[in-house]
């Protein structure tokens, strides 16, 4: 009626001291991991939430600072020298500059 290996396992499973033990640790590992699950989905759920968040935080604020930008390059447009003499500024006779190559060293603006 069996065959010697579905006679093996089915004696096997008698032969278990209690098979209520067996079948409780498996439910809890179910359980365990249906709660994993769903704890991870969760937290999946609230990233992407989080980042079309923070997506549209950094939209707006390159939005605002492309107002600026612009704002600040229409100002200095219309600046003229007489304008930045009136808010205090000087002009330089002789400017200092550092040369491209060598940062060590400050030299005179030769006319």
């Amino acid at each position: 009626m069996y065959t010697s290996f579905q006679q093996k396992f089915i004696n096997l499973l008698v032969s278990l001291p209690d098979m209520r033990y067996v079948s409780a640790g498996m439910v809890m590992a179910i359980i365990f991991n249906i709660g994993m699950y769903g704890m991870l989905l969760n937290q999946t759920v609230v990233n992407v939430v989080e980042r079309k968040e923070g997506e549209e935080k950094l939209a707006e604020l390159d939005t605002q600072l492309s107002a600026y930008e612009f704002e600040y390059i229409s100002k200095t447009s219309h600046v003229t020298l007489n304008d930045a003499i009136a808010m205090g500024y000087v002009e330089e006779l002789s400017p200092l500059y550092v040369r491209e190559g060598d940062l060590a060293r400050l030299t005179y603006n030769i006319r």
